[in-house]
């Protein structure tokens, strides 16, 4: 059995938000066009790759009012100094959790993919299960990239639950943490990996 020690109170941040003196430092070298790029409005995409936050979860916040944000029809645009603020204060607050894989997940109502059975123990809580779950075509690409899949999902499963925290106070029994071919770049970057291609999702339900 596999028993994961995760500290939840900084495992997404990446990079740290920048003090008003780092800024300066930084913008005093760069072109006004170059320091304008700081306070750009960014994709979903983008703000999953800078932020490491998967797409699902940046819809979700921007859907509740959570996160504060733009929409353009049918996209949103947000700002990283927005999503560094709203990460402070969710650190304050993220829990310690342990994480211990229990094996494959049983066949529940959604049956289409690959699935992994965890139990999460949070503290003076009884162990929560939760699963993991892979869309085919999510696991044809990462075998297409020579990735062992249960290899990525035992890497990634601390970063999943930090991730699904950041708009749930706590996790439900039988929780099911689902991710699709457009989360390829998150999961890769949540396990420890890179990609070279930047993929964006819709938010999704669930």
């Amino acid at each position: 059995m596999l028993r994961l020690a995760v500290d939840l109170s900084g495992s997404l941040v990446r990079p740290r938000p920048l003090t008003p003196e780092h800024r300066a430092h930084i913008l005093a070298g760069m072109s006004t066009r170059e320091a304008s790029t700081l306070d750009d409005w960014l994709t979903f995409s983008d703000a999953s790759a800078r932020h490491g936050i998967s797409p699902q979860t940046l819809g979700y916040l921007c859907e509740s009012g959570r996160l504060r944000a733009e929409r353009q029809g049918a996209n949103w645009r947000l700002q990283g100094r927005y999503i560094d603020k709203y990460l402070r204060g969710r650190r304050q607050r993220s829990p310690r959790v342990r994480l211990s894989l229990q094996g494959t997940a049983p066949l529940g109502f959604r049956r289409y993919g690959v699935g992994w059975l965890f139990h999460a123990k949070f503290p003076y809580e009884v162990n929560i299960p939760i699963q993991v779950w892979f869309s085919d075509e999510l696991v044809s690409l990462l075998r297409r990239e020579q990735r062992n899949v249960d290899d990525v999902v035992v890497r990634a499963v601390e970063h999943f639950v930090a991730d699904s925290l950041l708009y749930r106070d706590q996790l439900t029994t039988g929780q099911e943490l689902q991710y699709q071919a457009p989360d390829l770049t998150f999961v890769l970057h949540a396990a420890g990996h890179g990609h070279s291609e930047a993929l964006g999702s819709s938010p999704r339900g669930g």
